[in-house]
């Protein structure tokens, strides 16, 4: 059975003995390897002369006939050969002109043979020619079996079995009773029955050992247990104990039939192991050997996987052990390798069956090669032209991003008279895409594939939902009326709608769950969902119990995992996650079938633990937990390639981190691995990466898909629309920025609101924030977003230092100063413009502030003492300058005290700066007591006085109620530094400096400062270290 072998030595063979049977010799050995997939140059490399062995053969017979010698006997073999080459015409020539003269017996019988056997197409005058001369020929049998199969394939199992039972009634030869008894258990596998009486003929005929193993396989189809176990007895009584056909047929019953039972798991492997071990079990012995070492308690995956390696290494023509190699090594990690194994099989894909060919595409989708997966269904849709095939077809062309195939497809699906549910709404989905969420709705609403009216409300009430349309969606579901009430999937979605704006109803929510678990109580998958809805919605948490428990009385596993995700939504705010839930969720998914909702919720679990651990500022624990989600993370995507979830966690975890071109990374590759048709929210993860990680024209890529639908219903995709808009605006597209933004306040029906607009803009570069304010200037009259533009405009200089920025802000200012101003707007001018004049010049800003704090009128601070008990226009004009005075007092009081800690501020121009300052904070503590960002400026006013006690006293109550900002830690470790406590000052900072790796975008002058405080600490640590070895000395 070593065709690879077998060729080498014809190969050799041939090299020194030019002889006509050492040529034949190397065909033979040729065609083999064709049949099988294995190119010759693959085996040996120097083997040249011809390109396919009929080109050998047809050298050959031109030979011996110039030499007067006879060639006849070359006919069968030259006909082999073109049939393996994929020439069946050319195969079914050489029969037909080889028949059609005078010809030996013995030739002919071994043509028609091989004619019949392979199917060939031959035409009618061959085939009358052979039913003459079957007598002659010897081939009454097969010409039985050759019509036989015509009759199969024009008219059915049923029919070909009667032509064989009446064309061979009366015989009793093991031909015969071993003909029918196939044909009746093909015909028992059609019918899922036991097939009895097809195996008792074929066993009274007597069991060949080519025979054995195809009945086992049979009868494990059929589910026979008791004729499997016979085939077994038969077995080692006809070939013995320990032959290969023995030990094949022992392992395969153990598979199908005991594969609870260790004791005949062990005993199996004892009997094969020997055999494979000797290199002579072949393909099929390997195969068995390899999965009953994956069984049971004592499975021993590694072996299995290095009796498949070697196996594919003796045997390469063998796909199914490749295959299962494949499998073996993607479920266990190992996806290098696998990735070697899938390439292979990809090259030689054309020697596989459709069934085998659809198999590897599955395999290829778990490995993440989409192109592959893409390549092997779509030629299989190409064969077979099914509307199933095109459809997946169509579905792996969207998901790589080959639309217009993509498109083809569905163009051609869409002419097609008979069309599935999924191909309706893939086209329903496209006019989505396109901007027409009405068509869509209306092409589901007319069109007639849908078995119920149900049935067609689900995939509209899903498409609404999308849309995020809920208030529709539940009335198309109740619109159906009682039918609705036996469907579990429907209820499902109405309870899901029904929990949302403006549409909520929380009772006939859980009416429409509790109806689920009437309906669909012994399934466990629909009380999972239902149960999920209920703890995600924080007035159906209390319910949730009931769902689980109802869950657990089916799957206990996954009830496990649910009461896990109850016990973290029921856990207090402000309190972390405790170890002990989060080691409950790490046992969960070392279970070898835990399943990916279980890993889900462990990172769930662990992501809530950060969140909780940030805001507490636990920055240990912050830590360990990040390093815990990218290393569990890892493993969750090793344990399921094929799944998108994984690495989505991951990417969000990224972003936690403040990574986002990795959390980007990772999202495409989640991307890759969805095989269908994308939609938006597959997408949505990715887009936020890449508009993160400030890579705008792909994050606009990204949503091109569903750029025409997202801009024609933006209400309905905030976020997404959001991205969009963004990354225009950011990426310097400011026209079609525009048209988005009015646009979308134009379907609102309000006037066009420009907050959102300049807050975007404060994260542009300076030649896009300017395009972005040049619009506001030109498109509004309010004065408000005018100021506003000045702010934008101070923020990005802040970041960028560019010039340009100051001169477009003093000449808004400028502007604005000629118009008649409300003494309310005149204030927040001034304001601006020290913020805009600060943003170059701190000193300057800081003269600036103190001249119009001295020209504040004591009736305006007045007012606002009292805002909380005034009433009508004085209520109004306290509320005009409230936010405005405080935001100046407080920058004004934390501005100068930077100065004269960095000491930038003389000390004679400081004091009367200084004495102003004193008032605004006594003002400050009147107006905003409790206000962190307040207390930590008056902290450092006080630091910059020399009030050290008073300043540390504040600074640890600011800490206390938010230890994880690094700019309260930078002011705690600056006073603890002033008090000479260098330890606690390089603590607090390093601190800091640890916790501000988790923000986005920390203020890099802000780091500065905390380098310079521990810098200053370590060196105060050396001279006392130098002072004590002095003193030692």
């Amino acid at each position: 059975g070593s065709f690879i072998e077998a060729f080498r030595v014809a190969s050799q063979v041939a090299s020194f003995s030019n002889t006509t049977q050492s040529v034949v010799l190397l065909c033979r050995a040729w065609i083999n390897l064709e049949e099988i997939g294995i190119a010759v140059l693959d085996i040996d490399p120097r083997f040249d002369g011809f390109s396919k062995p009929s080109e050998l053969l047809f050298a050959l017979i031109s030979e011996l006939r110039e030499n007067g010698q006879e060639t006849s006997f070359l006919q069968p073999l030259l006909a082999r050969a073109l049939l393996v080459q994929g020439e069946p015409a050319a195969a079914s020539q050489v029969v037909e002109q080889f028949l059609a003269g005078a010809v030996d017996p013995e030739i002919a019988k071994s043509l028609a043979v091989f004619a019949l056997n392979r199917n060939l197409a031959l035409p009618s005058n061959t085939l009358q020619i052979l039913e003459e001369r079957k007598e002659e020929y010897g081939i009454v049998d097969e010409m039985v079996l050759f019509t036989a199969a015509q009759i199969k394939g024009k008219s059915g199992l049923a029919e070909y079995v009667s032509f064989l039972e009446a064309e061979l009634e009366g015989r009793t030869d093991p031909f015969a009773q071993r003909a029918i008894g196939l044909a009746l258990l093909e015909l028992a596998e059609r019918r899922s029955e036991t097939g009895d009486e097809g195996f008792d003929r074929i066993m009274s005929a007597g069991i060949q050992p080519q025979d054995m193993d195809r009945l086992m396989m049979l009868a494990i189809r059929l589910g026979n247990r008791e004729k499997a176990a016979e085939l077994v007895r038969e077995a080692r009584e006809s070939f013995g104990i320990g032959s290969r056909d023995t030990v094949l047929a022992e392992g395969r019953f153990v598979i199908a039939f005991d594969a609870e039972n260790e004791a005949s798991i062990v005993n199996a492997i004892a009997r094969i192991d020997p055999l494979v071990s000797a290199g002579d079990g072949g393909p099929a012995v390997d195969a068995v050997l390899a999965r009953l070492l994956a069984m049971g308690e004592l499975k021993n995956v590694a072996r299995s996987i290095e009796i498949l390696q070697g196996s594919v290494l003796r045997h390469p023509e063998s796909w199914k052990n490749a295959v299962l190699l494949l499998q073996a090594l993607q479920e266990t990690g190992r996806l290098a390798e696998a990735d070697d194994i899938a390439t292979v099989l990809f090259q030689r894909r054309d020697r596989g069956t459709l069934k085998q060919r659809a198999q590897l595409a599955t395999l290829f989708a778990r490995q993440g090669r989409l192109l592959e997966t893409a390549a092997l269904i779509c030629e299989i849709a190409d064969e077979t032209g099914e509307s199933e095939d095109l459809f997946r077809c169509f579905q792996l062309q969207s998901q790589i991003g080959n639309m217009v195939e993509a498109n083809r497809i569905l163009d051609s699906l869409e002419q097609e008279v008979s069309r599935s549910p999924e191909i309706e709404v893939a086209i329903a989905s496209r006019y989505l895409e396109e901007g027409d969420p009405e068509k869509s709705i209306s092409y589901l609403r007319d069109t007639t594939v849908f078995a119920s009216e149900i049935d067609r409300e689900i995939a509209i009430a899903t498409m609404l939902m999308g849309m995020e349309q809920w208030g529709a969606a539940v009335e198309g579901l109740r619109s159906v009326g009682d039918p609705l009430q036996d469907s579990g999937e429907a209820l499902l979605l109405l309870a899901i709608s029904l929990l949302e704006e403006p549409v909520r109803d929380v009772q006939a929510s859980k009416q429409a769950l509790d109806r689920v678990t009437e309906i669909c109580g012994d399934q466990p998958g629909f009380l999972r969902r239902v149960a999920s809805i209920a703890m995600a919605d924080a007035e159906l948490r209390k319910d949730a119990r009931s769902y689980i428990n109802m869950l657990g009385e089916l799957a206990s596993d996954q009830a496990e995992i649910m009461r896990l995700a109850d016990t973290l939504y029921q856990l207090p705010a402000g309190e972390g996650v405790p170890l002990d839930l989060q080691e409950r969720g790490r046992r969960i998914t070392r279970r070898s079938d835990a399943p990916p909702v279980s890993w889900s919720l462990y990172l769930d679990i662990l992501l809530e633990a950060f969140e909780r651990e940030r805001s507490r500022g636990g920055i240990e624990e912050m830590e360990r937990l990040q390093g815990l989600l990218r290393e569990e993370g890892g493993e969750f995507a090793s344990r399921f390639p094929n799944n998108p979830d994984p690495l989505n966690r991951q990417s969000r975890i990224m972003l936690l981190a403040g990574e986002s071109e990795e959390a980007a990374l990772l999202a495409r590759g989640a991307l890759n691995k969805i095989i269908r048709r994308p939609v938006l929210g597959d997408v949505q993860l990715l887009a936020r990466a890449e508009y993160l990680a400030g890579n705008y024209d792909l994050a606009i890529n990204t949503l091109a898909p569903f750029e025409s639908g997202i801009r024609a219903d933006p209400d309905s995709r905030p976020a997404s629309w959001q991205i969009l808009f963004a990354s225009m605006l950011l990426d310097g597209r400011v026209s079609v920025a525009r048209e988005m933004y009015v646009d979308r306040s134009i379907r609102s029906g309000g006037k066009v609101e420009w907050l959102n607009w300049l807050s975007v803009a404060e994260q542009a570069n300076a030649t896009e924030a300017i395009g972005a304010v040049n619009v506001v200037m030109e498109s509004s009259e309010d004065l408000m977003d005018k100021l506003l533009a000045i702010g934008v405009l101070t923020s990005v200089y802040r970041k960028t230092s560019d010039p340009v920025l100051i001169t477009r802000g003093e000449s808004i200012f400028a502007e604005m100063e000629e118009k008649e101003l409300s003494d309310v707007l005149s204030f927040r001018l001034k304001l601006a413009k020290i913020e805009l004049d600060g943003a170059a010049d701190e000193t300057k800003a800081v003269i600036e502030a103190e001249s119009l704090f001295n020209s504040i009128d004591p009736a305006v601070i007045s007012l606002l003492d009292r805002r909380d008990d005034l009433e009508g226009s004085d209520r109004e004009l306290a509320d005009a300058y409230f936010v405005p005075m405080c935001v100046f007092l407080n920058n004004f009081v934390a501005r100068t005290a930077d100065l004269v800690i960095a000491g930038k501020i003389t000390p004679e121009r400081a004091t009367p700066i200084l004495a102003s300052c004193d008032q605004a904070e006594l003002w400050l503590a009147r107006l905003l007591p409790n206000n962190l960002d307040v207390l930590d400026s008056r902290a450092r006013l006080k630091l910059a006085v020399g009030r050290l006690d008073e300043a540390l006293e504040m600074a640890r109550f600011v800490i206390s109620q938010s230890a994880g900002s690094y700019v309260f830690n930078l002011t705690l470790a600056e006073i603890l530094l002033a008090r000479g406590d260098f330890r606690g000052a390089e603590k607090a900072a390093d601190y800091a400096l640890r916790f501000s790796e988790f923000e986005k975008s920390p203020d890099s002058k802000i780091l500065m400062r905390l380098r310079e405080v521990i810098e200053k600490c370590r060196t105060q640590a050396r001279r006392d270290l130098e002072v004590e070895l002095e003193v030692l000395a």
